[in-house]
């Protein structure tokens, strides 16, 4: 049986968004009001990468440093952060023409001279504008030291721009498939909200995870330590992107709520969600231990199915998830408190204007609407 034979898929009643059809225009007609939280991930995603392509045209050069140097001057490489930027300068260039690594030459144009002294050569990552400013690095998500730019990080939004970002067509088809399949059954499990939080804190664990493994396995072979496995000694400016730690944990979730339910593995191969679930997790150990080219990517998947089997069991954690936006989330606990207090606030300036004129003039001076606020209060 396939995905779309699932008992789930084809019987249950669909949940407040509609049904398939409407999620896509079909059926009753387009409503994008009505759209899932899994459809609106999947179409952010799909926009970003192709805006994400058309910006890389205006901006071919835009790049990502990886933190390897070539010292060429080392007394003025130790000073180049003191260097003013009037007098610094650099020099781009590609091994091929159409290489993602590139070269990034330091460069010291002393002020009224036409010679530039050659600092350092920079390895550097060529990407799309999106992709510099929201992808995922240890190095810029804990404190960390550049060689030219002295301490730099806490960029604590990559836990989760990173999530909305992809290397090429397969990246992001092969993640919104696995979105589109299992998100709509967590989604009318968990609700709309709960389940965008869901989504995020999945992708945000698996960034944790990368960064946790990353760090310690630099703090490892910095201390000549043999044991370095399953951590990670990579680079720590390596960029980190894709929702493959998100949907890993959507993919966990519906493993727990429908474990029996059977899949065909890539269309040929007929398995449980179950055992489907169990694979994923030990394959992602797997490339940790043996330490494979894709190591970093597993980490994060690791991570993302870690918080799918913690949050699908306890949901109720995710309640609250977005309080923290206050005005911005009209449905948050704290909005709805701050909201309730201004009122009973406004409430309580009428009451006791109303009863000073009751005080001065008689209950029988009151309007019919002053009684109400009265009746009202009375209640409350």
């Amino acid at each position: 049986m396939g995905l779309a034979d699932r008992d789930y898929l084809r019987n249950r009643p669909r949940p407040e968004y509609g049904d398939a059809g409407t999620v896509f225009g079909g059926g009753r007609g387009f409503a994008a009001r009505s759209w899932s939280v899994t459809t609106w991930l999947i179409v952010i995603c799909v926009a970003v990468f192709f805006l994400d392509r058309v910006l890389q045209r205006g901006w071919p050069n835009t790049y990502v440093p990886l933190g390897e140097y070539a010292i060429i001057n080392p007394e003025l490489f130790q000073e180049y952060d003191r260097i003013p930027e009037s007098d610094r300068a650099d020099v781009l260039s590609r091994a091929t023409p159409n290489s993602p690594v590139g070269e990034r030459v330091l460069l010291y144009r002393p002020t009224g001279s036409n010679t530039a002294i050659p600092i350092a050569s920079e390895r550097v990552l060529f990407v799309p504008p999106m992709q510099k400013y929201l992808h995922f690095t240890t190095a810029q998500a804990l404190m960390f030291p550049s060689a030219t730019k002295g301490l730099v990080g806490f960029q604590f939004w990559r836990f989760f721009g990173y999530q909305f970002l992809h290397a090429d067509w397969l990246h992001v088809l092969l993640n919104m498939m696995g979105l589109w399949f299992f998100g709509l059954e967590v989604e009318r499990f968990l609700g709309r909200k709960r389940f965008l939080a869901f989504y995020l804190v999945c992708g945000f664990f698996g960034a944790l995870v990368y960064m946790v493994l990353n760090a310690g396995g630099v703090a490892l072979v910095a201390s000549d330590s043999p044991w370095v496995r399953p951590f990670l000694p990579n680079n720590v400016w390596l960029p980190l992107i894709g929702a493959s730690g998100s949907v890993y944990g959507v993919i966990i979730a519906g493993a727990c709520l429908a474990p029996d339910d059977v899949v065909d593995l890539f269309g040929i191969i007929p398995m449980r969600l179950r055992t489907l679930a169990v694979i994923m997790i030990a394959t992602a150990l797997f490339a940790l231990f043996a330490q494979t080219s894709n190591a970093g990517g597993q980490a994060a998947h690791l991570g993302g199915a870690m918080a799918g089997l913690f949050f699908i069991r306890k949901p109720h954690v995710l309640n609250n998830f977005f309080n923290i936006l206050g005005r911005v989330d009209p449905t948050s606990r704290t909005n709805r408190t701050r909201r309730e207090q201004k009122r009973m606030a406004v409430v309580r300036m009428e009451v006791d204007a109303i009863l000073d004129k009751v005080q001065q003039h008689g209950i029988q001076s009151l309007t019919e609407r002053e009684r109400a606020i009265l009746r009202q209060a009375s209640r409350d």
